[in-house]
């Protein structure tokens, strides 16, 4: 009967100190915020663009698109952060369009914005043709090339993190489609872009 009561008292004292365990590290995360394990998630542009764009062609029949911008969460945040889809067309050079699609309802919405001040060459047409990469597989690149080591070990509340699909004019007289990943620390200041090629996958130096 003493042997059944000590294992007993020894089960439960057991439990109760892997729960102290427990709840010391949910709480020091909880507290911290820090990102251990520095991954991250993003909505995929690739997927959500024809609806983008039947949207805009009912806007504009001769509408066309010129980037598109998404944020991305770092690891401790729940859900997938909102996108944006910006277009243009020739029949109108005094508003723009932006298709923004949040996540959290499963829906698109529409918002104008005034372009009568825009060089239209600031944005050119990015076709179909000029981007493979998706958002996720250009932010999967960046997190490779330095970005989970610039996220590791900073609060998920002090960063700004997004991504753009955007032409970029090259010093040979071309525009190239990119992603232009970007992370930026707001309590430090400190910042980091990393360019991915739209087309290959590539980091541009």
């Amino acid at each position: 009967m003493l042997l059944l009561v000590s294992r007993t008292r020894q089960w439960w004292l057991n439990t109760i100190g892997l729960l102290v365990c427990l709840l010391s590290v949910i709480l020091s995360c909880g507290l911290t915020g820090e990102l251990s394990d520095a991954s991250t998630r993003t909505c995929s542009i690739r997927n959500l663009y024809p609806d983008a764009l039947r949207i805009a062609k009912g806007w504009e029949e001769d509408a066309y698109f010129v980037g598109a911008e998404a944020l991305f969460s770092a690891s401790g945040t729940t859900g997938y952060p909102p996108c944006t889809f910006s277009f243009r067309s020739p029949t109108t050079n005094v508003v723009g369009l932006f298709v923004v699609y949040d996540p959290a309802m499963g829906q698109f919405k529409s918002k104008w914005v005034s372009i009568a001040k825009e060089d239209p060459q600031h944005y050119p047409e990015i076709k179909e043709s000029d981007w493979f990469i998706d958002s996720t597989e250009a932010l999967k690149v960046a997190q490779e090339h330095s970005g989970a080591k610039f996220l590791s070990g900073r609060s998920a509340n002090d960063l700004d993190l997004f991504l753009r699909l955007e032409k970029r004019w090259q010093q040979n007289e071309q525009f190239l489609t990119v992603w232009r990943v970007s992370y930026n620390d707001l309590s430090t200041g400190q910042s980091l872009n990393i360019l991915v090629d739209a087309l290959t996958g590539q980091v541009i130096p």
